[in-house]
């Protein structure tokens, strides 16, 4: 993917690239996943370390912005971002196991992460990159 479909821009650009690069992690596993190249076990693992890696990068610098910004609902942002992290931590015993429900469960970790993410940007990280934009706008 080398840019994030119109649909899913919030209009800040740094956060744009960051997004895409999030949906790229997660279209690479379903990827290899698909082409059998490499053990299921291994693609969870480097799903599971790509994720905790970026995801820190990607909200540290998201919550920046909006301490940044002064943006009232960080607190209630924070705590989606928080679970997210949780969610990968659950999952985090899939890389560690060859065992057939345990891979059954990676498959409903890549649905959760694209459906997560994809109703996160469009709803939470757009009513901050309204607000953003509009202080920017009044800074001007």
């Amino acid at each position: 993917m080398d840019s994030l479909p119109e649909q899913y821009r919030i209009g800040i650009p740094n956060l744009d690239e960051q997004h895409t690069r999030f949906l790229q992690i997660i279209e690479d596993v379903l990827l290899k996943i698909g082409d059998g190249k490499k053990p299921k076990e291994l693609v969870a693992f480097e799903l599971i370390q790509d994720l905790k890696k970026y995801s820190i990068i990607h909200f540290t610098y998201e919550e920046q912005q909006m301490k940044k910004i002064d943006w009232p609902n960080i607190n209630a942002h924070k705590d989606l971002h928080h679970d997210f992290n949780k969610k990968i931590l659950e999952y985090n015993s899939i890389s560690n196991s060859k065992n057939e429900k345990n891979l059954s469960k990676f498959k409903e970790l890549t649905v959760f992460l694209k459906d997560w993410f994809l109703n996160h940007i469009q709803k939470e990280d757009r009513k901050f990159a309204e607000y953003y934009l509009e202080k920017k706008k009044q800074s001007l």
